[in-house]
């Protein structure tokens, strides 16, 4: 079995069985039973109780003491110096019922309503959520609404608490909580962020991000794939072989330099390597063990980075000079926009979309990059920061490369928008010539709020009523005509960029004009 097991129990019955993540420690698979086949007692015959695998230096945690000499007289007790005995309390068993609660909250006004419901009962209302972030914006939310329910209420009832008085009575808590329940006897009720807004809750991995390869990563690797050692350069990965150090074996990782020189690397220095990563084609030359070649190629790479890095200044200064349009800060819509999204945000993807806005909210035009894998959530910054556009009145257009990609987003954008007054099209290849000229003539009086196309954006008979947010998909896929084309387009317009192509390649392509970077390695 490729991944450990996790056994819940109910006293001494299984309740579930799963295959988990080690890394992750999310649940993959259910599984209705399982067999454990075991070595241990091979070529033992005389049986023992427990007492015969505990050692006197060891630490004996017994649960409900009295309850086990009861229902197993024949097991004595093994003698050790450190014991922590968990008795019941006064002998009597405790019984807590708690009740789920009552809906799945469609819409944080259905919640409000069920939540002031609760209040008015007096019960004692919590709420969780997983980081601060999360709990600040949950409670403008639901200031908010409960100001609007509050507006709504026409029939002379008598309102006996402020809004800002009955979130003020709430404890709001930094705690992650798989779901909510309601407490009956005790008059509570704890309500969690991300079932409030029907998502899943994300578990992100505790590890160290960008240093180096994850267990999953490792995994993952084939034989011959080229990685690279941050001390001794480009290798060839040769899978994992115990060795043997001294009296110890210890497992490592096997790689192969140029003059098939080898390199056993310790598990413990993982973080040293990193996965080579170039076009798709590109075969590079492993390094020489003992000699500075390394060290020279990363010196030089170095100096052409501050040479770059000077132009990029002296083109940020540049910009910089020209003013654009300040977006104004976040509105209610958007923070429920961002918090109705189905996944929890990655640390990454948080970032990211705090920048962009950021970025919005400057006179400077924006002109940042964004950088990540497929699936780690590109696409839903680049929604979330037309969607503040166009609630500014500003018009949004999306440049792809392909025709298949214009469809996938146009169908990704009109899903995820669909709740709210959001005009989107689309122009390709798939359109009709009289479909084209209609949309290029509510385009031009703005009544389209997002376009969405490929090169065809690009042409001159597409005019904007007022382009505020140009948003391109890998940027580096499109001609020199087009690039040309695009640096015209993008002199005072907030540009998004978004590209798969991991640094360092990337490094490259923001030659072309990229001066602020947000990268997303969580997927």
């Amino acid at each position: 079995m490729d991944n450990p097991l996790r056994i819940e129990f109910f006293g001494d019955e299984i309740e579930s069985i799963r295959q988990f993540d080690i890394e992750t420690q999310r649940s993959l698979k259910k599984l209705e039973s399982v067999e454990i086949i075991t070595t241990l007692f091979q070529q033992i015959f005389e049986t023992t109780d427990i007492s015969g695998y505990i050692n006197s230096e060891d630490l004996l945690i017994v649960d409900n003491p009295e309850f086990i000499r009861n229902a197993y007289p024949e097991i004595s007790l093994p003698s050790v110096k450190k014991v922590i005995w968990l008795n019941s309390v006064f002998g009597n068993a405790i019984e807590i019922k708690t009740e789920p609660l009552k809906s799945n909250f469609a819409s944080i006004r259905n919640f409000v309503k069920e939540f002031l419901d609760y209040f008015n009962q007096g019960f004692k209302i919590y709420f969780t959520a997983d980081g601060e972030l999360l709990l600040n914006r949950l409670r403008e939310i639901i200031l908010n609404a409960i100001e609007v329910e509050y507006e709504g209420k026409n029939d002379g009832a008598e309102i006996n608490y402020t809004p800002e008085q009955i979130i003020e009575s709430c404890l709001w808590l930094d705690r992650p909580l798989s779901e909510g329940f309601v407490f009956p006897t005790t008059g509570i009720a704890l309500f969690v962020e991300h079932q409030i807004f029907g998502r899943e809750r994300l578990r992100v991995p505790q590890h160290t991000k960008g240093k180096g390869l994850t267990l999953r990563e490792l995994k993952e690797l084939n034989i011959g794939d080229y990685v690279v050692h941050v001390d001794k350069g480009i290798a060839k990965f040769d899978g994992l072989e115990r060795v043997k150090f001294g009296d110890n074996y210890q497992d490592c990782v096997r790689l192969i330099f140029a003059d098939n020189d080898i390199l056993y690397l310790n598990l413990n220095y993982l973080f040293k390597l990193q996965k080579f990563r170039a076009e798709e084609g590109v075969v590079p030359q492993l390094s020489k063990l003992g000699t500075n070649e390394w060290e020279r190629k990363k010196q030089r790479i170095k100096e052409k980075l501050k040479k770059d890095a000077k132009e990029l200044i002296k083109l940020y200064a540049e910009r910089k000079i020209r003013k654009g349009f300040a977006y104004p800060p976040d509105t209610v819509w958007q923070k429920e926009f961002e918090a109705s999204f189905v996944f929890e945000d990655t640390i990454d993807q948080a970032k990211a979309t705090e920048e962009v806005k950021r970025d919005m909210e400057s006179e400077t035009p924006m002109d940042r990059l964004i950088c990540g894998d497929v699936g780690f959530g590109k696409t839903e910054v680049a929604i979330r920061a037309a969607f503040k556009a166009v609630q500014s009145g500003k018009q949004v257009a999306v440049l792809v490369p392909t025709t298949i990609l214009a469809s996938q987003h146009e169908v990704t954008f009109k899903e995820r928008l669909k709740n709210y007054p959001v005009i989107i099209e689309s122009l390709s290849r798939f359109k009709s010539s009289k479909e084209t000229e209609e949309i290029l003539k509510k385009l031009a009086e703005g009544r389209i709020d997002i376009i969405i196309g490929t090169h065809r954006l690009l042409s001159k008979d597409v005019q904007f009523k007022d382009l505020g947010l140009l948003i391109i998909d890998e940027e580096h896929r499109f001609g020199v005509a087009a690039k040309e084309k695009l640096r015209q387009l993008k002199v005072n317009v907030d540009t998004i960029t978004m590209t798969a192509t991991p640094i360092p390649r990337t490094l490259n392509f923001s030659l072309l004009g990229v001066r602020d970077m947000s990268l997303m390695e969580t997927p």
